[in-house]
């Protein structure tokens, strides 16, 4: 990839995340998405980032907890799950949404620019 592009170009969902421990309240292991880049793949399966109300409350997103399967205990490894995969392939991803799993299929897109 690197010769015939001039660059390596590592795929992703289209999710700004963040470890989800690092939010206590939680109490789960993943990748919280704080935000879904429009028109990605994350966007066109319908995943959900973080919001806040105008009042400021904050709505928490989504929490990746799986992908095809394997766990995600950690935005790390969900960098790492996808490290080897190329744009255009679909994944299975596994979500909690108001503490229910939920599996979607997302594309994945080329990284924002």
């Amino acid at each position: 990839e690197l010769i015939t592009r001039g660059r390596i170009e590592r795929p992703t969902l289209g999710v700004e995340m963040l470890t989800a421990q690092r939010v206590p309240e939680l109490k789960v292991e993943g990748a919280l998405i704080l935000r879904v880049v429009p028109d990605s793949g994350a966007d066109r399966a319908g995943l959900r980032g973080t919001l806040t109300d105008t009042v400021g409350r904050v709505r928490l997103g989504d929490v990746i907890v799986e992908v095809d399967g394997h766990p995600v205990h950690s935005a790390d490894d969900l960098v790492l799950a996808l490290e080897r995969r190329q744009v255009g392939e679909m994944v299975e991803v596994t979500v909690l949404r108001n503490g229910r799993r939920r599996k979607v299929a997302v594309e994945l897109g080329p990284p924002e620019r």
